[in-house]
């Protein structure tokens, strides 16, 4: 069977696949937000924090940049939390009984 030279067509999925992960969910809550002239933080009331003082209308870069925060927040505290659950799992695994 001949073996295909694809390692460069994998780099350049496994980024693309990479940047949609990151950047698709929160252009597309940013996006709905303008087109219904939405102000995200007045809907959802994260915390009480409404950094506009505003009830509509924010531009669509200031939206993105702070769901894009937050949205990399949520994926480094979901990251950890499984490093942490792999290291108890290896722990308890490897400990002798």
């Amino acid at each position: 069977m001949k073996e295909y030279k694809n390692e460069r067509f994998t780099m350049y999925l496994l980024i693309a696949t990479l940047g949609f992960y990151f950047f698709l969910p929160p252009m597309v809550v940013a996006l709905f937000c303008q087109w219904f002239n939405l102000n995200p933080f007045n809907v959802i009331r994260f915390w009480h924090i409404n950094p506009f003082s505003a009830e509509r209308g924010i531009p669509l870069y200031q939206t993105f940049i702070y769901i894009f925060i937050l949205w990399g927040a949520a994926n480094i505290l979901l990251g950890a939390i499984l490093l942490v659950v792999s290291r108890l799992h290896k722990w308890f695994i490897k400990r002798p009984r």
